[in-house]
């Protein structure tokens, strides 16, 4: 079973994910996975490069300011980068599903997006 939960900033999705884990669920959460692919040489470092440029990348990992800075204010962009990363999100959750009997995923961090 696969559970995916969504909403809005202060919506109390940390809250629950906590209270599931302490339950002995296992959650995983897309803003911390975004994180490590993020980094230097990473999938999506190297498709933020391929998508956007080099100069939204530094010696570490992708500046998220930079590309969010472009990309939440311009719906364009915004679709340039849900393009690129999204599939990798995809690839992700179905591998947390192959691999778990039960799992809790956290999406906010894209679909919090959808209804703008």
């Amino acid at each position: 079973m696969l559970i995916c939960v969504t909403g809005k900033m202060g919506s109390g999705k940390t809250t629950f994910l906590n209270f599931i884990a302490n339950k002995g669920y296992k959650v995983f959460e897309a803003d911390a996975y975004i994180r490590e692919i993020y980094k230097k040489d990473g999938i999506g470092y190297n498709k933020i490069i391929e998508t956007f440029g080099k100069e939204f990348v530094n010696e570490t990992e992708v500046d998220r300011k930079k590309i969010g800075k472009l990309v939440f204010n311009n719906p364009q962009e915004l679709d340039k980068l849900n393009k690129a990363i999204l599939p990798l999100i995809i690839n992700w959750i179905k591998e947390i599903k192959k691999n778990n009997d039960e799992a809790i995923v956290e999406l906010a961090i894209y679909f919090n997006y959808i209804d703008k």
